[in-house]
């Protein structure tokens, strides 16, 4: 029954992140989304002035077969957020 619970839980889990990064243009996790939420309504600012270094990048055309690569390597990067 607790493994049922847990499972149930972990689907709903999945089931809202799905849902979340089909409203999104990006693939930042809900919660570092809902962090930033946060913190710019505590300060009063827009989210769209206090962006992700990963919403900023973005790979060339011609490079798309690097996009994966480049994604891996600068994951923590690109969760930082960007401070006007």
């Amino acid at each position: 029954a607790v493994e049922l619970q847990q499972l149930k839980q972990s689907h709903q889990a999945l089931n809202e992140e799905i849902a979340s990064l089909k409203q999104r243009r990006s693939n930042i996790d809900s919660r570092q989304i809902e962090i930033r939420r946060l913190l710019c309504e505590s300060l009063d600012v827009d989210e769209s002035e206090m962006p992700f270094a990963g919403e900023l990048i973005q790979v060339r055309e011609s490079e798309q077969q690097w996009e994966g690569v480049a994604e891996r390597l600068l994951h923590n990067f690109g969760l930082s957020l960007l401070v006007p």
